[in-house]
């Protein structure tokens, strides 16, 4: 967001892999037109991937069919899409901690 000519807020910079899909590589933080905070998203990202190799694999109670069951009673289609009749492929990765909880949640692919 501009205030008077400054930038104050959150800012990003995205990576385009084809003419739909984007990836979150770097967000800003600005302070009346002061830089106050980086974080390289990308780097962060592939650690966490590096870090997780070795460890268990986490599944949903009941499954697969389960999970499934779960995201189509508990993802709601933006309204804004639904009257443009837009659809969309969301590839999202995470880890979950071992009380169950999304941890980290990444967005990798936006089409």
């Amino acid at each position: 967001m501009f205030d008077h000519g400054k930038k104050n807020g959150s800012f990003a910079k995205y990576k385009s892999f084809s003419n739909d899909s984007i990836l979150l590589i770097k967000s800003y933080e600005y302070v009346q037109d002061s830089l106050t905070k980086t974080e390289d998203k990308l780097a962060k990202h592939e650690e966490k991937r590096k870090d997780t190799t070795g460890e268990i694999e986490s599944e949903y109670p009941g499954g697969l069919k389960a999970w499934a069951n779960y995201l189509k009673r508990k993802l709601v289609y933006p309204e804004r899409a639904v009257n443009n009749n837009i659809q969309c492929t969301v590839k999202v990765e995470f880890i979950v901690s071992k009380e169950g909880l999304v941890m980290d949640a990444f967005l990798l692919i936006s089409v």
